[in-house]
């Protein structure tokens, strides 16, 4: 398991849905930013601070599986 250490007083938990991602914060660094699953590999995602896996590790490791197929040797890195 890891933790992220905090770095702001302010954090933005940002989902990936189109409508509401575009609000995050991205441009103001006083943000802790996290975001879930493949999400960090994404173009959208400007710059995290943390990343929170919320599937289950046979849905992540599987390279045939849910996301981007290349999540598991991202994460091990």
């Amino acid at each position: 398991m890891h933790t992220f250490e905090r770095t702001s007083d302010r954090l933005a938990i940002v989902g990936s849905h189109v409508d509401t991602r575009k609000d995050a914060p991205f441009s103001d660094p006083s943000w802790d930013l996290w975001v879930f699953n493949e999400a960090a590999q994404m173009d959208w995602v400007k710059r995290s601070t943390g990343s929170m896996q919320l599937h289950q590790e046979k849905n992540y490791t599987n390279t045939n599986g849910i996301g981007s197929t290349d999540h598991w040797g991202w994460l091990q890195q």
